[in-house]
């Protein structure tokens, strides 16, 4: 029973709770100052990890959130460029200094330069990552809109060999082109032919410098390419099977063909499943959710092995699965805590994985995997959980999972209480976290379930709490009616009265 209303520890409203509970008695209902107890945690709780993750390291790095393509079905939905590129947008020299050195202290088995946008756009940090990044693997992801003819096709191949072979440390670079139906309707198969033509003729004996093709389960456009390169298969299809450009870690592709020439010359494609990303998915389309699921829940199964964040080596070691956007921010992949923000700009590797280790609700997700925090956050909030899936960005789980500020608490809470029990945290340990924050750690799953519903708070109160602005709360507006949130009637009029006065 709430009493009245206080200023919470972080500016907060919270309710002063009367009332015994299994722990003593609380002074407030926790969920009405998410913040401050987020913050408590990761203040003062230290967590080791159960495993050894001193494996290689996977890295998937998008350098740019531009692409000079625009394909309609684009995975990250990635604009061309329509102003100068500033930091925010993509990495610049100083950025590549960053990257260069958080991926040394790594120790990265494989180095993934993917979308966002094409890291080729980005010809001079392309070009410097070649060079400098000590990976075992390096793999480029490109649209090949620079190879659409033959001339900048064999200029760029030429500049990128040129960075390879002034490496000061031994690398695998492949070169993946992206071919099918969407990147053909912008350009053709010209960049397929032109590039294996140069492979073909110029660097068919150099094994560490490879051509690739990647492309998508059911594609029409690769049969087109096939006949008209004159490749025929050589061998049996491989489904489910491991990278080859992988010489560290386990990473399952979906189904992969090999190729040969008449002259000999070997092409490997690669072939993976279509996402259907939209950040607006209409969660009241029941076959689009159910088509959506299916697709993710697949995917992390068979090419994640259930857990996005680690590694699994094939010396048999644990590695950490990092992702890097273009402004910087790294975590953990499928990870993101929207109150625990890294970024390679001021963050070293080292802090990087200690501040996701001491934070319960990421190192469960690195120990225990996607099961585990569907199931714990899905005790309180299964729409989240039935959310993150169906947008189908796997990249931006973490964020969209948690987007609600109770929901990180919830699972902080709860992960810390399994951690407990697995003998994570010891009595020891848990004696000189604050008083408060041992109660909440004892507290009953009933009880902590029951202190989040009874909050009354919810996501529109967390935006207005805010500095939002009329576009934010238009777009709140919008994922309500998409079914993207559960709120009360109390809310929505809240948020109304706020668009109102905004007008």
């Amino acid at each position: 029973m709430l009493s009245r209303c206080v200023a919470g520890p972080l500016g907060e409203t919270e309710g002063r709770q009367g009332g015994g509970t299994t722990a003593g008695r609380l002074s407030l209902n926790p969920f009405l100052a998410t913040a401050y107890y987020r913050q408590l945690i990761l203040d003062q709780v230290r967590l080791t990890p159960r495993h050894e993750f001193h494996g290689k390291s996977f890295i998937c790095l998008s350098l740019t959130r531009y692409c000079s393509v625009g394909c309609r079905f684009c995975f990250f939905k990635s604009p061309r460029a329509y102003r100068k590129v500033v930091p925010d947008d993509a990495f610049g020299d100083e950025g590549v200094d960053r990257l260069v050195q958080f991926i040394r202290d790594a120790d990265v088995g494989y180095l993934l330069i993917s979308g966002g946008g094409d890291p080729l756009d980005e010809r001079r940090s392309a070009l410097r990552l070649i060079s400098e990044a000590m990976a075992d693997s390096i793999v480029i992801v490109t649209s090949g809109n620079w190879a659409r003819s033959l001339p900048s096709a064999r200029r760029y191949l030429k500049a990128m060999h040129s960075s390879f072979l002034a490496r000061r440390s031994p690398t695998h670079l492949t070169i993946r082109l992206s071919v099918d139906e969407f990147h053909g309707e912008a350009l053709g198969l010209a960049p397929a032919h032109n590039l294996l033509r140069l492979f073909r003729e110029q660097y068919r004996n150099e094994p560490n410098f490879c051509f690739k093709i990647h492309t998508l389960c059911n594609d029409p456009c690769i049969a087109k390419f096939l006949e008209e390169a004159g490749l025929r298969r050589a061998g049996n299809v491989q489904i489910a099977g491991v990278g080859d450009e992988c010489r560290t870690s386990v990473k399952i592709s979906p189904r992969q063909e090999h190729y040969v020439d008449d002259t000999g010359f070997h092409l490997s494609i690669n072939y993976a499943k279509l996402f259907h990303s939209d950040e607006n998915v209409d969660l009241r389309d029941r076959n689009s959710v159910e088509r959506n699921l299916a697709i993710f829940q697949k995917d992390l199964e068979e090419s994640e092995n259930g857990n996005s964040s680690r590694v699994n080596n094939l010396d048999g070691s644990l590695g950490l699965d990092f992702w890097i956007t273009y402004d910087g921010r790294v975590t953990t992949w499928g990870n993101q805590l929207p109150d625990n923000r890294f970024n390679v700009y001021h963050d070293r590797h080292r802090d990087v994985v200690r501040r996701s280790f001491n934070d319960p609700a990421s190192l469960a997700f690195i120990e225990w995997g996607g099961a585990y925090r569907d199931a714990i956050l899905g005790e309180v909030n299964p729409r989240a959980v039935l959310l993150a899936k169906a947008v189908n960005i796997r990249d931006f789980v973490g964020d969209i999972l948690f987007e609600d500020a109770r929901d990180r608490l919830y699972f902080s809470l709860r992960a810390l209480q399994d951690f407990r029990r697995s003998g994570h945290v010891s009595d020891g340990a848990m004696a000189k976290w604050p008083e408060e924050l041992q109660k909440l750690v004892q507290l009953g799953k009933k009880e902590l379930r029951r202190l989040y519903r009874t909050s009354r708070n919810d996501i529109v109160r967390q935006v207005l709490a805010g500095a939002a602005t009329k576009e934010d709360l238009q777009r709140l507006r919008r994922r309500i009616d998409l079914g993207h949130f559960s709120v009360s009637k109390e809310s929505c009029f809240r948020l109304e009265m706020a668009l109102k006065n905004l007008r």
